[in-house]
């Protein structure tokens, strides 16, 4: 199983890609679009990097030179005279997002957790003022440091567990009020 990717997350051309790795010599890329969805459809490519940085990218008897850039998760992708800018969000960045862990997707004062695992320590107290992707908690999940953001401006109201503590999906890390 390869992974999964959603591209353009929360827009109209939201779209989930399965990329995975066929062989590695030659590089070839099993590529499932519209993962998911009765549309979905899987080409195979060759992707070999240039000298010039470029990829050239065999599909089918199609041959396309592709310039990629990365910033973060912002993608842009030059083909053929053509540029389009895209996110690009793996399973895990994507459920940050949407439960507030990426500063954005969640609705009402509380911030809740999009992975199972224990709080390391909070990076705000109850009182503290904070802004939209302010970062205020780190949560270790498969052996790796997650930092979740504030999902809206306010005031930290309330905690939900204590450092040290174990968390399961979805559960209330904190809570922040409208400033009034």
């Amino acid at each position: 199983m390869g992974k999964i990717f959603t591209v353009s997350p929360g827009a109209d051309d939201e779209r989930k890609v399965a990329v995975e790795l066929v062989s590695e010599d030659p590089p070839r890329f099993s590529v499932t679009l519209d993962q998911g969805t009765d549309t979905a459809r899987t080409v195979e490519l060759d992707a070999r990097r240039l000298p010039s940085g470029a990829y050239h990218v065999m599909w089918g008897a199609r041959s396309l030179e592709v310039d990629l850039f990365a910033s973060e998760d912002t993608w842009t992708v030059e083909v053929a005279g053509q540029t389009r800018q895209m996110l690009l969000l793996d399973q895990r960045k994507l459920a940050m997002r949407r439960s507030g862990g990426g500063g954005a997707g969640a609705d009402g004062p509380e911030l809740h957790t999009p992975m199972a695992g224990k709080i390391v320590k909070y990076l705000v107290e109850v009182g503290d003022q904070v802004t939209q992707g302010q970062g205020v908690v780190i949560v270790e999940a498969m052996k790796m440091e997650n930092e979740l953001k504030a999902h809206r401006d306010g005031t930290v109201a309330s905690l939900g567990a204590d450092a040290g503590s174990a968390v399961e999906v979805g559960e209330t890390l904190l809570r922040i009020e409208d400033d009034e």
